[in-house]
C-alpha cells in the first residue's frame, strides 16, 4: 500500500472506530451493528459496506418485522380472517343465543290431579302441553303429580287423558287452553268431576268405559246386543194409581155415583167425595158382593203433585191384598210417578211382593196416559210353590233405550242364580201368579190429571 492509500482509507477507519464506540455505550443489549455508511462518493472501493446487499434499518423490498408489504405479516391487514378482524365468516360470539340469566324465561310447573276411582294394576295418566309430553307419578289413591319446567307466559293447549291396561282403554280426559304465569314457580289442580268420562264408549252400548269396568264387564264387548228379548215382562200389580184416578170425573167438586164397567162382572160402581181443591176420597166396589173387588183410597193435591193412599182388595177361592202409596207430580210437559206397594196372593200357596217405581214420561197425544221413557221398577217377590224362594227384578229404561232391561236374581232355598235380558213391554197384572188377569195400560201411568 503506498502512502497515498494510505492517506485516503484513515478517516474511514477513524468513523468506522468512533460509531463501534457509540453503538456499545449507547445500544446495550442489541445485536446489530451499527455502521456509517458515507454515500457522498460513488468511487469507493468493493470493500465498502454500500452494495446491494440489505443492512440492518434499511428499506429494501424484502419484508422486514413491522414494514407493510403485499405479503403477509404479523399484525398485517390482510384478506386472510386474523383474530378480531370483520369477515365473512360465521361469529364465534358464544353469547349471541344464550338468555339472559338475570331474566325469569321459564317456570317450574307442579301439576296435580285427582282422577275418577277406579283400581287396576294397570293404570296411566298421561299429560301432553304443546309438544311437551310427560306421564304422571302415582301419589296414593287417586292423585297423581308431575313436576314440569315450562316457559313462562305461555299459552297452549293441555290434555290430560286417563288410561287402564297400559293405554290400551281411555277411561277419562280433561283439555283445556293452560297459560304459564311469570313467576319461578306455580301449581295446576285438576278434581276427579273435571274428567270427561261418558264420551269414552270403546263398544257403543250407552255405558261407558269406566262405568263398564266398575261394574266388572268388558268395554270392549255391547253386551246387549247377546241378550234375548221378550215381548211382554209380567209384573205384579204395580201403577195402581191408574185404577183410582180413571174412575174420578174432572169437576170440582165432585161427588156422586158412577155405575161403570170396570171388570168383567157387572154392578161395579165408585163413590167419590172430591172437593174443590181435588182433595178427598173414593171408594169402589162391585157386586154381587159373593166376588168382592174393593177399592179404597185417599186423595191429596200439593203443589204440582197428587198423592194417593189406598187398598184393593179381591176375594173368591183366594185372596188378593195390596196396599200401595203414590205421587204424580208435574214439570213442564214431564210427568213423573213415584210408587210404593206390597200385597199378597192367598190360597193354594202363599205369594207376597214389594215394589218400588221412580219413572218419568210424556204424555200420550190423545190419552190420559203418559208413556214410560226412563225409570227404574223393582219388585222382590216370594212364594213357596215348588219350594221357597225369592225373586228380585230390576227393570230400568233410559231416555235412549227402545227396551226394559230386566235382571233377575233367585234364591231358592240357599241356591243363587241370575239373569239378565230386555222386554218390549210390562204387563201388569192384578194376580200375577196363575190367573193372570190383565188390568194394566202396560206400561203407561196416569198423568192428564185436571188437578196438576
Amino acid at each position: 500500500m503506498n502512502l497515498f492509500e494510505q492517506c485516503y482509507q484513515w478517516p474511514i477507519r477513524r468513523a468506522v472506530a468512533l460509531c463501534f464506540a457509540l453503538a456499545i455505550s449507547g445500544c446495550s443489549g442489541s445485536n446489530t451493528p451499527v455502521q456509517d455508511v458515507d454515500t457522498g462518493s460513488s468511487d469507493l472501493p468493493s470493500n465498502s459496506l454500500t452494495n446491494d446487499e440489505p443492512s440492518p434499518g434499511v428499506v429494501t423490498d424484502e419484508p422486514s418485522p413491522g414494514v407493510v408489504t403485499d405479503e403477509p405479516s404479523t399484525g398485517a391487514t390482510t384478506d386472510a380472517p386474523s383474530s378480531g378482524a370483520t369477515t365473512n365468516e360465521p361469529s364465534t360470539d358464544a353469547t349471541a343465543d344464550v338468555p339472559d340469566p338475570m331474566v325469569q324465561n321459564n317456570t317450574d310447573v307442579s301439576f296435580e290431579i285427582t282422577v275418577p276411582a277406579y283400581q287396576s294394576n294397570e293404570l296411566q295418566l298421561l299429560l301432553s302441553w304443546g309438544e311437551f309430553s310427560t306421564s304422571l307419578n302415582w301419589v296414593g289413591d287417586e292423585l297423581w303429580s308431575v313436576e314440569a319446567e315450562l316457559p313462562t307466559n305461555t299459552e297452549q293447549l293441555l290434555s290430560i287423558v286417563f288410561v287402564d291396561e297400559n293405554g290400551d282403554i281411555e277411561l277419562g280426559s280433561f283439555d283445556q287452553q293452560y297459560r304459564t304465569g311469570i313467576n319461578a314457580a306455580e301449581v295446576f289442580q285438576v278434581t276427579a268431576d273435571q274428567f270427561d268420562t261418558n264420551q269414552l264408549d270403546f263398544d257403543g252400548d250407552g255405558q261407558s268405559n269406566l262405568d263398564e269396568l266398575i261394574a266388572g264387564t268388558d268395554p270392549r264387548v255391547d253386551e246387549d246386543s247377546l241378550l234375548t228379548v221378550i215381548d211382554n215382562q209380567p209384573m205384579s200389580l204395580v201403577f195402581v194409581a191408574n185404577y183410582f184416578e180413571s174412575l174420578l170425573s174432572n169437576e170440582r167438586p165432585y161427588m156422586g155415583t158412577d155405575n161403570t164397567n170396570l171388570s168383567e162382572f157387572a154392578g161395579t160402581s165408585a163413590r167419590a167425595d172430591i172437593d174443590a181443591n181435588g182433595n178427598g176420597s173414593l171408594f169402589a166396589f162391585t157386586l154381587p158382593f159373593v166376588r168382592n173387588n174393593n177399592r179404597n183410597g185417599e186423595r191429596a193435591v200439593l203443589e204440582n203433585s197428587v198423592q194417593w193412599n189406598g187398598s184393593w182388595s179381591f176375594s173368591d177361592d183366594f185372596h188378593l191384598n195390596q196396599r200401595f202409596t203414590s205421587e204424580v207430580s208435574a214439570d213442564g210437559d214431564t210427568r213423573r210417578l213415584v210408587e210404593e206397594g206390597s200385597g199378597s196372593w192367598t190360597g193354594t200357596f202363599s205369594h207376597r211382593w214389594n215394589t218400588v217405581v221412580d219413572v218419568t214420561g210424556q204424555l200420550i197425544e190423545g190419552s190420559d196416559y203418559c208413556e214410560v221413557h226412563s225409570g227404574t221398577i223393582t219388585e222382590t217377590y216370594t212364594t213357596n210353590q215348588d219350594g221357597i224362594s225369592t225373586t228380585t227384578l230390576t227393570i230400568t229404561r233410559e231416555s235412549v233405550d227402545d227396551l226394559w232391561r230386566v235382571e233377575d236374581v233367585t234364591d231358592r232355598e240357599g241356591v243363587i242364580s241370575s239373569g239378565e235380558y230386555l222386554a218390549r213391554e210390562l204387563s201388569m197384572h192384578m194376580i200375577r201368579f196363575g190367573y193372570q188377569k190383565q188390568v194394566s195400560e202396560n206400561d203407561h201411568f196416569f198423568c192428564d190429571i185436571v188437578d196438576l
